[in-house]
């Protein structure tokens, strides 16, 4: 039953992304999923609340798919926030899609809780000196909100800065804010 359940959700969440290649995040309803996934609308709701849920659970996936060569204590921000970037390059119309959706506020507090989790992953498995006393999910938190923000201008603007300057502009940023 596992088994199936895996298939089933990981055929969800491809199907939204495809769509996502085409079309923006508002304008695709569940309907489209299930009919895309030959999924009944009922089997789509055994797995998710909604298409906002199917998203959060996609933009783990693809954080999950990109974040593999992190799973030790020697990274570096660099390497996080070049894994960030790499992901949403690879991904650009998938992210254009989103973050273009009139439904912005739902969609940055998903991916202000993805970014989140990769946050506290980073802190928790290095021996970073962080430079606030405040507990470490606040710092998360604060952190997320403003590389959010501008990785959603920077998705917005068709990536008018180069790859290599956002990656620098977000670990000046990170240092300057969160790490001793």
């Amino acid at each position: 039953m596992k088994k199936k359940e895996n298939i089933t959700n990981r055929s969800l969440q491809k199907t939204l992304l495809e769509l996502l290649e085409t079309k923006k995040f508002e304008k695709i309803t569940v309907n489209d999923i299930c009919v895309r996934a030959k999924i009944s609308r009922t089997a789509f709701y055994d797995y998710y609340l909604d298409k906002f849920d199917l998203l959060l659970k996609s933009m783990d996936q693809l954080r999950i798919d990109h974040t593999v060569e992190f799973q030790n204590n020697h990274m570096k921000i660099e390497d996080i926030v070049h894994s960030i970037i790499s992901n949403i390059s690879a991904n650009k119309k998938i992210f254009y899609n989103i973050y273009s959706s009139r439904d912005v506020d739902e969609i940055r507090s998903i991916h202000e809780e993805s970014f989140r989790k990769r946050i506290l992953f980073f802190i928790e498995n290095t021996s970073l000196k962080i430079k606030s006393d405040m507990p470490v999910d606040v710092i998360a938190i604060l952190c997320c909100s403003g590389v959010v923000i501008i990785l959603r201008s920077w998705i917005l603007m068709l990536n008018s800065y180069s790859e290599e300057e956002i990656i620098e502009f977000l670990v000046v940023y990170l240092y300057n804010n969160i790490i001793d």
